[in-house]
C-alpha cells in the first residue's frame, strides 16, 4: 500500500515538475522572441533614420535649396 502511494505521488510530482519546466521554457522562448522582435524593430528604425539622413536625405535637402535659389531669382 505504501509503495503504491509513493509511486502515485512521484508520478504526480513528475507531471507537476514537467508542467513547471515547460512553462519556464515557454516563458524563455517568449522572452527570446520579444527580444528578437525588439532588435528587428530597432534595426528597421535605424535603417529608416539612415535613409532620411543618408544620400536620399541629402538629395531632398539639395532639391529644396535649388528650389529656394530659383524662387530668389524670380523675386
Amino acid at each position: 500500500m505504501k509503495r503504491k502511494l509513493f509511486l502515485e505521488n512521484t508520478a504526480k510530482n513528475n507531471i507537476v515538475g514537467q508542467a513547471a519546466a515547460s512553462r519556464v521554457a515557454l516563458g524563455a522562448i517568449a522572452i527570446g522572441a520579444m527580444a528578437i522582435g525588439a532588435l528587428a524593430i530597432g534595426a528597421i528604425a535605424i535603417g529608416l533614420l539612415r535613409i532620411k539622413t543618408g544620400k536620399i536625405g541629402k538629395l531632398h535637402i539639395s532639391e529644396l535649396n535649388i528650389d529656394k535659389l530659383i524662387m530668389k531669382d524670380r523675386l
